[in-house]
């Protein structure tokens, strides 16, 4: 279902080909929306792209970016990449209105000081 959604936003040039990691949110946020992330960035130590794409009950579709460079971690080097960006879906919808209400986001436990702001 995902890489369908990806292909699909690939061909309409919604998203380009540097898509890496993806997943579903594992918790809603409080307006009930379903929500999927992207991981995107050029491959090797850099910035990556945290992209959020939503659709809630009322089936408005919403989606945000954030920005941040987690390659300082080493926790995240050490193969917990997938790891790092499910806590990070985690940490943007529990107990939020939406999946983008943050300005940034952080994975305190593991990598303190690596911040993804909002775009």
């Amino acid at each position: 279902m995902i890489l369908t959604h990806l292909l699909s936003l690939m061909f309409c040039g919604i998203i380009s080909l540097d898509v890496g990691l993806n997943g579903h949110f594992l918790y809603k946020p409080l307006d009930g929306a379903d929500c999927y992330w992207i991981e995107k960035g050029k491959h090797g130590p850099g910035p990556r792209y945290f992209e959020i794409h939503c659709k809630n009950p009322q089936s408005k579709h919403y989606s945000c970016t954030y920005r941040g460079n987690p390659h300082h971690c080493k926790w995240y080097n050490n193969g917990n990449q997938y790891q790092f960006y499910m806590e990070l879906s985690r940490n943007a919808a529990i107990n939020q209105l939406t999946a983008c209400s943050w300005d940034s986001l952080e994975y305190i436990d593991e990598c303190p000081g690596v911040i993804f702001d909002k775009q």
